[in-house]
């Protein structure tokens, strides 16, 4: 087959080679005056290239060769990562000795590196052996698969100063796990995003939490905060202010703690609390401390509050176990209606013999005589 290369790519009849290889491979790097061009060999020597002056096939990039040529083709092995970087700065130079029009230098077509998230070798670049075999070597265009280690993988084409980011893409893309934010730096390169903006960018939950009680409330909480103009740090400042408990009490330090978890959760680590349990926890402990400060701020009434939080103990101390109780509760249910079944038939034999005026029976049965 032909390269996978952005260089364009000819066959020039050499009739005269001595080993029957009468069409030689050719990369043309830089465009001169007419038809010269600076071109590459399968040795990888560059020399100015006429192609006026021979019979010329052109070739497709990345294509079997044509039926009627093989065998007679002496072409490149599969280019190394390097290969191109250095035929590219060679041309350059030559190009500049020969007067030939810079501009025309093909641009950068990058390496090729392992494009699966799910794959332990993702942001690998793809070892030049799995390259050099076309039966493992599948593209196209930017895009294609490859055989590493026994295992097709996805790969795509990444030019090198553009690396970082297209790995940031495949992590924190449309694709990402529900619990991903949106990942954004600031201007020092940092990992920050303003909690208005990762707010704007959430996905909407979906399902309740487990294994916490009732409906979520992390996202009606940051809709709310954010309607009301309020950061987590600025909500926190003003509700020390206002809601009447001591500043410096365990109370406040405690809800500025949970306040100060949330913000690095949603600005540094970018997660969406949507998705993720403990943040909805988190959120819950910030109702519970405002609710419990809203009834007395001097002595925070906390009775009734632990349901909002405790998913697994009851407030005697019980342990939770819901499934199994409602399983006992249907037994326990049938058993009674068994019951109050058997003791309606009992009262209606009785009456039916007071009718007919025979001795009551008791439990069902005669009395002896």
């Amino acid at each position: 087959m032909s390269l996978d290369t952005a260089f364009r790519q000819v066959l020039v009849e050499a009739p005269l080679d001595p080993t029957g290889l009468i069409w030689h491979h050719r990369l043309l790097l830089v465009k001169g005056e007419g038809s010269k061009w600076i071109a590459a060999d399968p040795e990888h020597e560059v020399e100015v290239l006429d192609l006026s002056t021979v019979r010329v096939i052109a070739v497709r990039r990345a294509a079997p060769w044509r039926v009627d040529l093989v065998g007679q083709i002496y072409a490149f092995d599969q280019l190394v990562p390097g290969v191109e970087d250095d035929l590219r700065v060679r041309a350059a130079e030559l190009a500049e000795l020969v007067g030939f029009p810079m501009a025309e230098v093909t641009e950068e077509v990058g390496d090729w590196y392992v494009a699966d998230p799910a794959s332990a070798l993702f942001g690998v670049r793809v070892p030049a052996a799995a390259l050099a075999v076309p039966a493992a070597f599948v593209t196209r265009g930017s895009k294609g698969l490859a055989e590493v280690d026994g295992e097709w993988l996805a790969i795509e084409r990444v030019l090198g100063d553009q690396l970082q980011k297209w790995k940031e893409d495949k992590w924190f893309g449309p694709g990402r796990a529900p619990g991903l934010g949106p990942l954004r730096r600031d201007a020092t390169g940092k990992p920050f995003i303003a909690e208005a903006e990762a707010m704007s960018l959430w996905r909407a939950p979906k399902g309740e939490p487990v294994p916490l009680r009732g409906v979520r409330v992390s996202h009606e909480f940051f809709a709310n905060l954010l309607a009301a103009g309020f950061t987590l740090t600025s909500h926190d400042g003003n509700w020390r202010r206002t809601s009447g408990v001591p500043e410096r009490g365990i109370v406040a330090r405690f809800h500025s703690a949970v306040t100060e978890v949330l913000r690095m959760m949603l600005s540094v680590d970018q997660l969406d609390p949507n998705h993720i349990i403990c943040a909805e926890l988190l959120v819950r402990y910030l109702v519970l401390i405002e609710s419990a400060t809203a009834r007395n701020p001097k002595a925070p009434d906390w009775e009734g509050l632990d349901l909002i939080v405790n998913a697994t103990m009851s407030s005697a101390g019980q342990v939770e176990v819901p499934k199994f109780n409602e399983w006992l509760s249907q037994v326990q249910r049938d058993t009674a209606q068994v019951m109050k079944q058997g003791r309606l038939l009992r009262e209606e034999r009785q009456a039916e013999a007071k009718r007919k005026g025979d001795k009551p029976k008791k439990d069902g049965k005669e009395d002896p005589p």
